[in-house]
């Protein structure tokens, strides 16, 4: 009888993480997005203690590291303002 009264136990856990593992497959997969004229913003925190990279935004036209059309920041208000500042940039410039 010994193990015998564990097994519904076991098949319970059993159940928890097959849940648990659809949940973590559905947060990776889910990668929170936005854009802002035309601008994909993204939200990966990266494993670094620093967050001021936590939010990214790409320009459509974005060609590589020396384009000029990434940038980061620590919230998405603040890569929002740093996409409004690339399109003020342009017009003095």
């Amino acid at each position: 009888m010994g193990l015998a009264i564990l097994a519904p136990v076991w098949r319970s856990i059993a159940e928890i993480k097959q849940r648990l593992s659809k949940l973590e497959g559905q947060l990776r997969t889910e990668t929170p997005r936005d854009d802002h004229r035309g601008w994909q913003i993204e939200h990966n925190s990266p494993p670094i203690p620093c967050r001021d990279f936590d939010w990214t935004a790409t320009h459509p036209d974005f060609d590589g590291p020396e384009d000029g059309r990434q940038v980061w920041g620590r919230t998405i208000n603040d890569v929002v303002a740093a996409i409004n500042g690339w399109y003020e940039d342009q017009d003095n410039g």
